[in-house]
């Protein structure tokens, strides 16, 4: 345990060090989200959040002060998220539109910069740092439940090593970074009461299980925020036309449950489009969308 909590607090963390790990990460992950199949649990880190929780605490910890850590944290993840789509585009059959999908990591590592600093309090080891550590703890204890769920429906081997993964990240939290019982209790019950509290939420609220924008061509097929977007199932399936960061228009589609729905998209002078669009997470690829004959 004392090596440990050595690589958990005791590691000075240079600048260089903080960009080399940010380049061996992202070189990692694209090369993950290439060969692994996104049924996996492994290819996970190529498009979930929980799997970069680990990475981003152990910058922070290793910082002195909370504007260290902000700074260092922001800098991770604005070299290393990239690069993920970066060596992904010399291979990918998408090429350079693969960036499309960075507008989402861009808009978590603007806030990579205010969540470093607040989590560097995690350090102090009081009840303010358990309360902090515990948005961490849910943040992996909820897709770690799915996972489980998973297992449960029969899908073990693609499941199972992303449940020990992230309920061992959080043990590993919990007794590497806080110092006493008090604050491991109170950090176990936050993370109850969170995982109680979203659970009735999405129970009650009818929230897509994925959202996928950056993969339908726009210059392509020209459609504007006039267009108008309709689905066969919009249970399975939906779309909205949205704008990006640069204003331009771009679809984002709302996936519910594994399915096959015809998506429509027509213009207000008649001009009209038909697409199959299809969602299997055991799938490769697991999201599919072709143009109608």
């Amino acid at each position: 345990m004392s090596v440990v909590k050595k690589i958990f607090g005791q590691i000075e963390m240079k600048w260089w060090k903080v960009i080399a790990f940010a380049v061996v990460m992202g070189v990692y992950t694209g090369v993950i989200a290439l060969l692994v199949s996104p049924s996996s649990w492994y290819h996970d880190i190529a498009v979930t959040e929980e799997r970069w929780i680990l990475p981003a605490v152990f910058v922070i910890v290793n910082c002195k002060k909370p504007l260290e850590a902000a700074l260092k944290t922001f800098v991770f993840f604005i070299i290393s998220q990239p690069l993920v789509y970066l060596v992904q585009v010399p291979f990918a059959e998408m090429g350079w539109k693969l960036f499309g999908y960075y507008r989402y990591w861009f808009m978590i590592t603007l806030l990579t910069f205010p969540g470093g600093f607040i989590a560097w309090y995690i350090k102090k080891g009081n009840i303010l740092s358990a309360i902090i550590l515990s948005v961490a703890l849910f943040l992996l204890t909820f897709p770690g439940i799915a996972y489980v769920k998973n297992c449960i429906d029969g899908d073990i081997g693609n499941n199972i090593g992303g449940a020990i993964y992230c309920f061992g990240v959080v043990l590993l939290f919990v007794f590497a970074i806080l110092r006493d019982l008090k604050t491991r209790l109170v950090a176990g019950a936050m993370t109850v009461v969170f995982g109680v509290g979203l659970a009735i939420y999405l129970h009650m609220d009818h929230s897509p299980v994925l959202r996928v924008n950056g993969a339908f061509d726009t210059e392509k097929y020209a459609v504007t925020s006039e267009w108008t977007v309709k689905s066969s199932d919009p249970e399975v399936i939906d779309a909205e036309i949205t704008k990006d960061l640069s204003g331009n228009p771009d679809i984002v589609f709302q996936i519910y449950k594994n399915g096959e729905v015809r998506l429509e998209l027509e213009g207000p002078e008649g001009q009209a489009y038909s697409f199959r669009v299809s969602y299997d997470k055991q799938g490769d690829p697991d999201f599919v969308i072709e143009e109608n004959e």
